[in-house]
C-alpha cells in the first residue's frame, strides 16, 4: 500500500552528462542529520480510517484537521466480489437525513475493469462520471471524465504493444471528439527487456485564454513544445527507474529526479533537482515492506508534509488501514504549502494514466 527515509544524494556527473555510461556510480551519497526545523506548529490535515475484510474495504470514515467526520461510507459487492456500490453519510449513523451520495460503477462483463463510474448525489443527480474501454490485456484504451453537465474534464487514449501490456503514445484531448489534442506522450522500451521504459516524450500544447482584465496591455503567443524523459535504472529494483533526467525541446538537461531503494527494493527516497540544486526531498520508512511514513521537505531541508499509515487489528480481529496528513508552520513566519493527496478520496476510482514521469 505504501513507502520512507532519511538520505540527501548530491548528483555530480550526472548534470554535466545526457546518458550516464554506469549510473551506479554517478552519485556521491551523504546522511544528512535530522534538520533544526524550529516548528512552530504541526497541524492535523486530514485522517483516514478504513475496516476491511478479504474481499476489500468494508466502511471508511475521512476526518477534517479539526477532528470532525467529513464523510463516512459502506461498501458493497456483487456476486463476484467487485465493489460495485458505495454509499456517503455525512454521519455514522446512516439514515436518509445523513446520505450525501454515492458511487456506482459498472464493470465489463466478468472482468475487474470498471466501463462506467458515477458520483450521483443525494437527489440521484449525477456529479461526475466517466465512460472508459479495455483491451484484451485489461489496460484501458479510452477514459473520458464528464461533470453532471456532460462538459469534458479530461478525455484521453492510449495504445500498446503487441502483447497489449505496455503503453506506447497516450493521448490527452480537450473535447470528447478528440480533435483537439493537448498533450502527447510517446513511451521507448529496451528491446532486451520487456517493459523495462528508457525514454519518454511529452509533447505539449499551450493556449492561452486572455481573462485578465489588463489582458489588452499583454501579448501572449499560443505554442507547442516537447519535453524528453531518459530514464536510468540499477540493480536495486527492477521494477522502476532510479534516475530520470528531463530535457527541453533544445536538448538541454532541465531537471533531474533521482530515487533511492533499500536492499529489499523499496522506495526510500525521492530527491528532485533543478538549477544545480536540490528542490525537494521526499523520504520514505518500511515496517516489513508496508510504508508507515512518508515525509516531504522543500529545498532547505524544511518538513513541508508528513504522512503516517499504518495497518492494524482491534480485539474483534477486524482489520484496520489508517492514515494521517500534517502539515507546519514555523516560528519564522513561513508556512507548508500542503499538498493534498487524499488517496482513497474521493471514492471515484478509475483507469489512471500511463505516462510515467
Amino acid at each position: 500500500m505504501i513507502t520512507k527515509q532519511l538520505y540527501f544524494l548530491i548528483p555530480l556527473l550526472i548534470l554535466i552528462s545526457c546518458q550516464p555510461e554506469k549510473p551506479e556510480t554517478q552519485f556521491i551519497t551523504t546522511l544528512v542529520e535530522q534538520p533544526d526545523l524550529n516548528v512552530f506548529t504541526k497541524t492535523l490535515i486530514t485522517r483516514y480510517v478504513e475496516q476491511y475484510d478479504d474481499n476489500g474495504p468494508v466502511y471508511s470514515k475521512s476526518y477534517s484537521g479539526d477532528g470532525s467526520l467529513s464523510e463516512y461510507c459502506e461498501y458493497k459487492y456483487d456476486n463476484q466480489g467487485r465493489n460495485n456500490l458505495v454509499l456517503s453519510y455525512n454521519s455514522e449513523t446512516t439514515s436518509d437525513d445523513s446520505y450525501m451520495g454515492k458511487y456506482v460503477y459498472t464493470f465489463d462483463g466478468t472482468s475487474d475493469s470498471i466501463t462506467r463510474g458515477e458520483i450521483i448525489d443525494k437527489l440521484n443527480n449525477a456529479v461526475l462520471f466517466y465512460d472508459a474501454t479495455y483491451n484484451q490485456a485489461g489496460k484501458y484504451v479510452t477514459y473520458i471524465l464528464k461533470d453532471g453537465d456532460g462538459t469534458v474534464i479530461e478525455s484521453r487514449v492510449s495504445t500498446y504493444d503487441t502483447s497489449g501490456k505496455y503503453y506506447q503514445t497516450e493521448t490527452y484531448y480537450s473535447d470528447e471528439a478528440q480533435k483537439n489534442m493537448i498533450e502527447k506522450y510517446t513511451c521507448s522500451y529496451d528491446p532486451d527487456i520487456p517493459g523495462r521504459y528508457v525514454k519518454e516524450i511529452k509533447y505539449f500544447k499551450v493556449t492561452h485564454d486572455i481573462t485578465d482584465p489588463d489582458a489588452d496591455e499583454m501579448e501572449y503567443t499560443d505554442y507547442e513544445s516537447e519535453v524528453t524523459y531518459q530514464f536510468s535504472w540499477n540493480s536495486l529494483n527492477s521494477n522502476m527507474h532510479y534516475l530520470q533526467q528531463s530535457f527541453d525541446s533544445s536538448g538541454d538537461l532541465m531537471d533531474i529526479i533521482q530515487y533511492r531503494f533499500n536492499n529489499d527494493g523499496d522506495k526510500i527516497s525521492r530527491s528532485y533537482y533543478s538549477t544545480g540544486r536540490l528542490q525537494s526531498l521526499r523520504t520514505y520508512l518500511y515496517d516489513d515492506g508496508f510504508m508507515i511514513n512518508e515525509t516531504h521537505y522543500n529545498g532547505n531541508n524544511a518538513i513541508i508534509n508528513l504522512f503516517e499509515y499504518k495497518l492494524y487489528d482491534n480485539d474483534k480481529a477486524e482489520s484496520f488501514y489508517e492514515e494521517v496528513s500534517y502539515s507546519f508552520d514555523y516560528a519564522d513566519g513561513k508556512s507548508s504549502s500542503f499538498i493534498n493527496t487524499d488517496r482513497k478520496k474521493w471514492n471515484l476510482t478509475g483507469p489512471g494514466s500511463n505516462y510515467i514521469q
